[in-house]
């Protein structure tokens, strides 16, 4: 199923306004209805770049995807236990909210 988060690794997003279909009512990875899909930005963990992803937030599972019409995801974060880290928007940066999820004790 993609790439998993693994102890200690942390994750860096960055969400931009997105005119046009930001949510939609999909129904795959796994047996969840989604609650919340749209495009973020995603920062590598090896290679420290910045990648435009599909998200979708099912139960305690955040998939990405390459894109929005993608059937496998490119990896899943498990958020149970982990904490969720926001950062302000900048001067440079205005309307973007810039969140970070940091694995907990457990992860």
């Amino acid at each position: 199923m993609g790439n998993s988060r693994t102890k200690g690794e942390a994750a860096d997003f960055i969400m931009e306004e997105h005119n046009g279909s930001a949510e939609s009512s999909l129904l795959s990875p796994g047996r969840h209805v989604a609650i919340k899909c749209g495009w973020l930005r995603k920062q590598g963990g090896f290679v420290k770049t910045w990648h435009t992803r599909w998200f979708v937030l099912k139960g305690e599972q955040l998939y990405y995807f390459k894109d929005e019409d993608e059937a496998k995801p490119l990896g899943t974060i498990f958020l149970p236990g982990n904490r969720v880290i926001e950062h302000p928007s900048s001067d440079e940066n205005p309307g973007k909210f810039l969140f970070e999820v940091i694995p907990g004790l457990g992860s």
